[in-house]
């Protein structure tokens, strides 16, 4: 299925499609009504017709969005020089503690917290980035006496609290700890990518998306926002057609300019989760003007006038009928609404069965 461009939605009333359907079916009526020759009415004595009673119904507009399924975040890990020696596979969840990455036979590790380890920690530092060290080992469990007091200062016993770490890494106790063998979150990360190893550790060497599940984002003309509320119900349309209920769960405020004009970006979450979801666009589908009481016939019984547009077969007494010309207006669900038109609910039309 083809996506709308972005911010231009696609407006439609259910079932609109099935104008090609409604077409061939009053031709069909149509040579009932005159047929010109033979051939034409040996078919015709094919169609069995009934009635249907013209009634009021509330039809709803369907607006549909291109929407883009992607992490809400994702943080690029650079890499500083050597070698990789060893990988974590691409779709891993990494914790605190885990590796990332092995550069030169050496780990990289996830640590969680705000503040990025920017220079290699030792003994009498002091600043947030030693916070985010104790804090981080304390949890993983290597200050099993609780010798150590979680601050801003690199103490003694933080000192011997990184060398049981840096022993149970199997890699050299030396006590300090080197800003490019740490990597802070605010937590769990997905791994999104992979480095060969053998590869240089350089450039762009990890992309990891901070939170695991997916999210849908729907780029919508600033002029546009204001017909989304949050909790306002949804259908995503997956690229395999498979439709899903969701509903919005954010209207941004933040202004995005490009080529395509000012956007914000509306959120749409799946009532069962985003979890199982795959990167790449989706259609959205929303709920947009509503009808109240409209006249409206089943779409079989829409007639194709020669001289373009429609009529009905309304029945006008016992075995006698008037074909009535008619306005039509939006489709939903099998029928179509009659803008004008001499009918009426409770009058009768004729349909094909």
């Amino acid at each position: 299925m083809s996506a709308p461009s972005l911010a231009s939605p696609g407006r439609r009333w259910p079932l609109v499609l099935v104008g090609a359907a409604v077409g061939a079916v009053g031709v069909l009526v149509a040579q009932q009504l005159a047929p010109a020759d033979a051939t034409r009415a040996n078919v015709i004595q094919t169609v069995e017709l009934a009635t249907a009673e013209v009634t009021t119904a509330d039809l709803v507009e369907e607006v549909e969005w291109a929407g883009e399924v992607a992490y809400a975040d994702k943080t690029v890990m650079s890499g500083a020089g050597g070698i990789v020696t060893a990988t974590t596979p691409a779709g891993t969840v990494v914790e605190r503690g885990d590796i990332l990455v092995e550069i030169n036979a050496r780990p990289v590790i996830l640590f969680y917290g705000k503040t990025p380890t920017y220079r290699s920690i030792q003994l009498y530092d002091q600043g947030p980035d030693v916070l985010v060290l104790e804090t981080n080992l304390v949890e993983l469990g290597f200050d099993p006496d609780g010798t150590v007091t979680v601050d801003e200062e690199f103490t003694y016993y933080t000192e011997l609290m990184v060398m049981r770490w840096q022993e149970a890494l199997g890699i050299e106790a030396t006590g300090t700890v080197e800003a490019s063998y740490v990597l802070v979150q605010e937590g769990a990360a997905l791994l999104l990518d992979e480095p060969l190893v053998g590869t240089q550790a350089t450039g762009d060497l990890l992309t990891l998306a901070p939170q695991a599940d997916l999210t849908i984002t729907v780029p919508v003309d600033v002029a546009e926002a204001d017909e989304f509320a949050i909790n306002d119900p949804a259908t995503v349309i997956l690229s395999d057609d498979t439709e899903r209920t969701g509903s919005v769960t954010k209207v941004g405020t933040e202004v995005t300019t490009d080529q395509n004009g000012s956007t914000v970006d509306v959120i749409v979450a799946l009532s069962d989760g985003n979890g199982d979801l795959l990167e790449g666009t989706v259609t959205v589908r929303t709920f947009g003007q509503e009808i109240r009481d409209a006249t409206v016939v089943p779409t079989r019984a829409l007639v194709a006038l020669a001289e373009g547009g429609f009529a009905v077969e309304k029945v006008t007494g016992t075995g006698t009928t008037e074909l009535i010309g008619i306005e039509i207006g939006a489709f939903d669900g099998g029928v179509v609404e009659v803008v004008t038109g001499s009918i009426e609910p409770g009058d009768e039309v004729m349909v094909p069965q």
